[in-house]
């Protein structure tokens, strides 16, 4: 899958094959077009050019939680920029961010609500019987 700076479908371009993929989780964001759009990607995709990447430290476990809250930062933050003023790394990495143990576990439990949508709504369609365990 290919990311491109777009609003639609988390910045999904299209399905190509790649060789070399960014393994997630991560953020991109766009620095052209829809500038300031931000994305958790959650499946290995590739990047165009005219997105950051932005990838959890290997000194610092921001976790899944983190990784969403720089996102949600870098898009309530997007109205700074412009084609007169890019968005750049060195701009970014100032933004301000706390996260607290307890903004963390909202996080967490409000994802596992979703997860549980998901799964229910998924479970409506059925299984199939490759889909059941074998006995």
């Amino acid at each position: 899958m290919i990311i491109s700076p777009a609003e639609e479908y988390n910045g999904y371009y299209g399905w190509l094959r790649f060789e070399a993929l960014v393994e997630p989780a991560f953020v991109t964001v766009a620095q052209t077009g829809s500038i300031g759009e931000a994305f958790l990607q959650l499946d290995s995709c590739a990047v165009n050019d005219d997105c950051l990447i932005l990838l959890p430290r290997d000194t610092y476990d921001v976790g899944f939680a983190g990784l969403l809250l720089a996102a949600v930062i870098i898009r309530l933050e997007r109205w700074r920029f412009t084609y007169g003023r890019k968005l750049t790394p060195k701009r970014i990495c100032n933004f301000r961010s706390e996260i607290t143990p307890e903004l963390v576990t909202w996080i967490e439990n409000e994802i596992a609500k979703w997860h549980r949508v998901v799964e229910q709504a998924v479970g409506l369609y059925g299984s199939t019987e490759n889909d059941s365990p074998s006995r």
